[in-house]
């Protein structure tokens, strides 16, 4: 598989990912945990380096599941994970909520630093640079917990805004064969920044 640095982090990931999701929800379909461990470590074995998991996937069984298959194999992963919605079920993008939203997350991953924290989708208040929640994120990047940061997004005026106001290293944007038309608005920003 082909690999690339993702932007301008120093993070060297597989053109295709794995999307851990369904390691921890029964929502296509039920995955024992032998199997699902077994998709972890098969992804690791042909270049899909990078695995994107979240707390809110399988009320953060995703992110235990994957901390037992890279046990003896993290140095090969270049883990994605999400702060704002919580496993328990609920949503809290309080800056003061990000460290301890992190620390669960690193206990379920079994690892002392995730390369990637994301906030999940926030409020549109939250893409503007000058949120608190920039600050907090710099400095667990200081401290190592987490080597780059950013946000998931649905919609071009929210990539823009990040864009525009934020340090951010990282987006994730929507993109499925469902919403494949929604890209298009995507490319030429993407393709103006990386240049």
């Amino acid at each position: 598989m082909n690999h690339r640095l993702l932007g301008s982090t120093a993070l060297r990931i597989g053109e295709i990912g794995l999307g851990a999701w369904q390691l921890g929800s029964g929502a296509w379909g039920p995955v024992d945990e032998s199997t699902a461990i077994a998709m972890v470590q098969e992804a690791l074995c042909i270049g899909a380096n990078f695995i994107d998991t979240a707390p809110g996937y399988g009320g953060g069984r995703s992110e235990e599941i994957l901390g037992k298959a890279l046990k003896g194999r993290r140095s090969e992963a270049v883990i994605c994970t999400k702060f704002g919605h919580t496993a328990e079920g609920g949503s809290n993008f309080s800056a003061a909520a990000i460290r301890p939203g992190l620390e669960s997350s690193l206990g379920r991953l079994q690892t002392d630093h995730v390369d990637i924290l994301l906030l999940h989708n926030p409020p549109a208040d939250l893409l503007n640079g000058g949120a608190p929640q920039y600050t907090e994120l710099e400095a667990l990047k200081t401290e190592g917990k987490i080597r780059a940061y950013g946000v998931s997004v649905d919609r071009r005026a929210d990539l823009d805004r990040v864009l525009d106001t934020t340090q951010c290293q990282v987006v994730e944007i929507l993109f499925n064969p469902s919403t494949r038309t929604h890209l298009h608005p995507f490319r030429a920003r993407l393709r103006r920044v990386s240049a």
